[in-house]
């Protein structure tokens, strides 16, 4: 276990988490989660609520204020809130509406980069937002204490399947 101590303010206690991934398995569970996206989406207050659930992270999926925030997978329970209250979402001709896969924001640029998702097309692309100062503001909104969760997303999928 890694012991991330977060800045002065943000929150009163170090967080625990896992040693990041090996490449293969992050690649695996992150096509899992954009696989079975709609799945996630549908249960989404289950997931939330749901301490294990909430806390399943996938390598790949990140969140970050440059310089002044903590930088670690997004958990399934954070980036579900984010989908559902339509931050960081954008839109295209194809896509009615992309989702968040990372976000990283900067104070010193005041821009926040998110790489956003199409669940029916499966394709990604870059977007840019101004007013990165509010990147801190949704990540505390969205924080659900963390823990190790005892699922990965494919266990959480089949759960959810059944």
């Amino acid at each position: 276990m890694i012991v991330i101590n977060k800045p002065i303010g943000y929150v009163d206690a170090p967080v625990k988490i896992e040693a990041k991934k090996d490449k293969a398995t992050a690649e695996k569970e992150l096509a899992c989660f954009m696989n079975n996206f709609n799945l996630l989406l549908e249960n989404a207050e289950l997931i939330m609520t749901t301490k294990d659930y909430a806390n399943v992270r996938i390598d790949d999926i990140y969140c970050g204020l440059l310089y002044v925030s903590r930088y670690r997978p997004l958990t399934l329970g954070e980036l579900l809130y984010y989908c559902k209250n339509d931050i960081f979402t954008d839109g295209d001709n194809c896509c009615e509406k992309m989702y968040p896969l990372n976000i990283v924001g900067s104070a010193l640029s005041g821009c926040t980069w998110i790489n956003v998702f199409c669940p029916v097309y499966k394709k990604t692309k870059k977007v840019t937002q101004s007013g990165a100062g509010n990147l801190l503001k949704y990540i505390e909104n969205a924080r659900i204490p963390y823990e190790p969760s005892k699922v990965n997303i494919e266990e959480l999928v089949r759960i959810l399947k059944k």
